[in-house]
């Protein structure tokens, strides 16, 4: 049940919707790309870590983390941020911006203390990258600060600015991905300061022709540079629904999310992501329909205070675990000699992962908490 805030002031009451316990699943999907993906070179002969990738359990984390941010953006924009653009932009920013330059900090240290020993090869020898002095290049290291910020993507750095770009915060393409939602958000609450939200017979027509015009384009197989931000977007669109489906009940965004769904689907069984090699399509599609069934739930839950104050903080490590894996990674490959590889270097891998995230967040977020608390205009530890 929403209720409204005076507990921070501002010139209106602030409309609170219920705590989401969906800390623990982000965190939890975090890890998974963590673990997933290069770190299996750790443990070769481990059958879970194959499994994993074999599954491409980073994919589908990623994936399943646009739908959650789908859902709570849109809450927040409807709720907290309702006709507050600015504070919603500001906020934002505090959230994605500093933790990124410390992160990217980190990175640049982890490069060059490899870079100075000799062992960067060694560091990236599971990647296969040989182009190492390109990486600090002044064109790419100039280009670092905005490669989160849309449209300056390595597509658009690469046709524009540099031959080659080398992102120091090696994944740092979902989060670009998610400042260009988080931009479509902001257009949606400027957009509402001006007219009624949209009836749910609407929604549905908006999303019928945004659905039919994406399985359109997929069959079309478009080069990645023009999908780079639509590929991704009906996992967002599906958590948005998701959340409006909750609030409201209705039969017709129903019928909305179940044609996300299909087009979910139609991503899946045509993206060579996801069919050219490891687990069948539809396997990994059916895996990433049953964590959007345990989101509506979680979503529902209303949790025990103790179970909160837990599920928030491991909330809080999983943007800094995203940040920072890459870093941990390739100064374990550069250190590590080529015979020492087992599930206890895996699992080590990710232990120094959780220990680099505390250590960020309580550095570069957690100063931040109290200000972006006032930017918002309610305390989310407050949240019941």
């Amino acid at each position: 049940m929403h209720h409204t805030s005076n507990t921070l002031p501002m010139a209106t009451a602030i409309e609170v919707p219920p705590y989401r316990a969906l800390g623990w699943m982000r965190f939890a999907l975090a890890m998974t790309v963590v673990m997933n993906g290069h770190s299996a070179w750790l443990a070769p002969d481990n059958a879970f870590v194959q499994w994993l990738a074999w599954m491409r359990g980073g994919g589908i984390a990623v994936m399943v983390f646009f739908i959650i941010s789908g859902y709570v953006i849109t809450e927040a924009a409807a709720t907290f941020y309702k006709s507050r653009p600015t504070a919603f932009a500001k906020n934002r920013l505090l959230k994605i911006y500093p933790a990124y330059l410390a992160a990217l900090f980190v990175a640049i240290a982890a490069h060059a203390i490899l870079y100075f020993d000799g062992r960067l090869e060694a560091g990236m020898s599971f990647e296969g990258y040989k182009n190492f002095s390109e990486i600090w290049r002044l064109g790419n290291m100039l280009w670092q600060p905005f490669a989160v910020v849309p449209p300056f993507n390595r597509h658009f750095a690469e046709s524009l600015i540099i031959e080659t770009a080398y992102p120091f915060v090696r994944y740092l393409w979902a989060i670009n991905v998610e400042m260009a939602f988080y931009m479509v958000a902001l257009a949606g609450i400027l957009v509402m300061m001006r007219r009624q939200p949209l009836s749910d017979r609407n929604v549905l027509v908006a999303t019928t022709a945004f659905c039919a015009a994406y399985i359109a384009t997929a069959f079309l197989k478009l080069p990645e540079v023009l999908t780079f931000y639509t590929q991704n977007a009906p996992a967002f669109l599906l958590g948005a629904l998701l959340w409006r489906w909750q609030r409201d009940r209705s039969p017709i965004v129903l019928r909305a999310v179940a044609i996300c769904i299909a087009t979910l689907m139609v991503h899946m069984a045509t993206s060579e992501k996801y069919t050219a090699s490891g687990a069948p399509w539809f396997f990994r599609f059916a895996v990433v329909m049953v964590l959007v069934a345990i989101i509506v739930r979680c979503a529902q839950i209303r949790a025990s205070s103790a179970f909160r104050t837990v599920d928030r903080q491991l909330g809080d490590l999983s943007y800094a675990a995203y940040l920072n894996h890459y870093s941990v990674m390739i100064l374990l490959s550069g250190y590590l000699a080529a015979d020492q590889r087992g599930a206890a270097y895996w699992l080590l891998n990710g232990v120094l992962v959780v220990l680099l995230s505390i250590v960020m967040q309580r550095l570069v977020e957690k100063p931040l908490a109290s200000f972006r608390a006032r930017v918002r205009g309610t305390d989310l530890t407050r949240l019941g």
